[in-house]
């Protein structure tokens, strides 16, 4: 990481053009800390955060699919909102990319958006 930092404010310094350096990265309640701290490190412009994990079921991967159909996609979704209640830990800026649940399960996510927004 830290060489592809470096060659990319390079870059970022010879442009003619607005450039900007971001990063998505999981995130779990209980690597806050961790995620500030590594995120601190570096010169992001940006950071976005996700969730694609719950428990140990990664409800974006193909594979796990299957899932679903155990599952309340709503109820889970909650889980994923609470999860975020971690975030004022984080005490930096993290735009919110985590509603691939609701995609994926093929689940209009608006519901959810009213509930929690």
């Amino acid at each position: 990481m830290p060489a592809y930092v470096h060659d990319f404010v390079g870059f970022k310094e010879r442009s003619n053009v607005p450039v900007k350096l971001g990063i998505e990265i999981d995130f779990f309640p209980d690597e806050a800390r961790k995620i500030r701290e590594f995120i601190q490190k570096y010169p992001f412009d940006y950071a976005i955060g996700s969730v694609h994990v719950i428990g140990n079921w990664i409800f974006d991967e193909p594979s796990e699919m299957h899932e679903y159909l155990k599952r309340d996609t709503w109820q889970a979704m909650r889980t994923i909102s609470t999860s975020l209640e971690a975030r004022p830990a984080l005490a930096f800026s993290m735009f919110w990319g985590i509603w691939t649940l609701s995609k994926s399960s093929g689940q209009d996510p608006r519901p959810i958006f009213r509930a929690f927004w």
